[in-house]
C-alpha cells in the first residue's frame, strides 16, 4: 500500500522563507520569517489505498487502541457543524504539548470542496507538537533557524510518527475476527486462550480500549499475559470484522 511523507527540497525552504517575509510585510509586521518563532509543528504522513473500505477499518481499529495515560480523546462538539460525521471520519488524542490525530483526508477535502468524487481514498496520521517540544534534542545551531528546525522535523516525521504508531501497539498486524480466534487456539495454556478470546470479544464489541478492558474484567497481570501472546503471534487482539474485504491491515511495513 503507497504511503508518502512530504520531504521539502532546499529550494522549496528558501521558497517558503521568501514568502512567508513578503507576507508578514504585506499585513504590517516589519521582519523576516527566520525572527518568528514557531510555536507548533506538524508531521503528517498519508497512506493511499486502494478501497475507502481501507481507511474505514483503519479508523475502526484505531479507535479500540491503548492510547498513552497522559493523553485524552479529544472530540468535535456541537459548536462544530457536521460535528457527528467529523467524529466518524476522524479520531483525536492530545495531551498539553502533543495532538495525534488519525483521519478520512478524503472527507476532509469533500467537506471543503476541494474535491469533487470520493475516489481517492486517503488516511493521514498527523502529529502536532509544540515548537519547544520539537526543538527537544536538536542541536544549537539547528534551533538558530527555522529553516533548518523545519527541515530536520520534516526528515525525522516518518520515523516520529512510527514512534507514536508503537505506543498505540500499531505496529503488529490487524486481522478478521474469526481468523485471530484461530490462532489463539495455537497458544499452549487453556486458561491464557480464555483470556485472550475475552479480550478479543470485548475489543469488538465496544468502541475504545479502556471501556473493553474494563467490561472483560481482567487483571492486569492476566492482561500483560495476554498482550505478550498476541505479540508472540505477531497480531492484534484488535480485529476487523469478519464482512470485511480487508484480509490484514498494516500500518508498520
Amino acid at each position: 500500500m503507497p504511503k508518502e511523507v512530504f520531504q521539502a527540497e532546499e529550494k522549496q525552504l528558501k521558497s517558503l522563507d521568501k514568502e512567508m517575509t513578503k507576507l508578514l510585510h504585506k499585513i504590517g509586521l516589519n521582519c523576516d520569517f527566520e525572527q518568528l518563532t514557531l510555536s507548533r509543528i506538524d508531521c503528517c504522513l498519508d497512506y493511499f489505498p486502494d478501497s475507502q473500505d481501507w481507511v474505514d477499518e483503519a479508523l475502526r481499529v484505531v479507535r479500540r487502541s491503548p492510547y498513552m495515560k497522559k493523553y485524552d480523546l479529544c472530540t468535535f462538539d456541537k459548536t462544530f457543524s457536521n460535528h457527528k460525521k467529523k467524529n466518524a471520519h476522524s479520531w483525536r488524542i492530545c495531551c498539553k504539548t502533543t495532538t495525534l490525530t488519525v483521519y478520512d483526508k478524503t472527507f476532509q477535502l469533500m467537506e471543503e470542496e476541494l474535491l469533487e468524487d470520493y475516489d481517492a481514498p486517503m488516511l493521514r496520521f498527523e502529529v502536532s507538537r509544540s515548537g519547544a517540544k520539537f526543538k527537544r534534542g536538536l542541536s544549537e545551531q539547528v534551533k538558530g533557524s527555522n529553516k533548518r528546525i523545519l527541515k530536520t522535523v520534516m526528515d525525522e516525521s516518518e520515523d516520529t510518527i512510527h514512534s507514536y504508531m508503537e505506543m498505540l501497539h500499531a505496529d503488529l498486524p490487524f486481522v478478521r475476527y474469526s481468523d485471530c480466534m484461530a490462532k489463539i487456539e495455537t497458544v499452549k495454556h487453556a486458561s491464557t486462550r480464555k483470556n485472550m478470546r475475552l479480550l478479543v470479544k470485548k475489543l469488538s464489541d465496544c468502541k475504545c480500549y479502556a471501556q473493553a478492558v474494563k467490561n472483560s474484567e481482567l487483571s492486569e497481570s492476566q492482561l500483560r499475559t495476554a498482550r505478550k501472546q498476541f505479540e508472540k503471534l505477531g497480531i492484534q487482539p484488535i480485529t476487523l470484522k469478519d464482512k470485511s474485504e480487508i484480509e490484514e491491515l498494516k500500518f508498520v511495513l
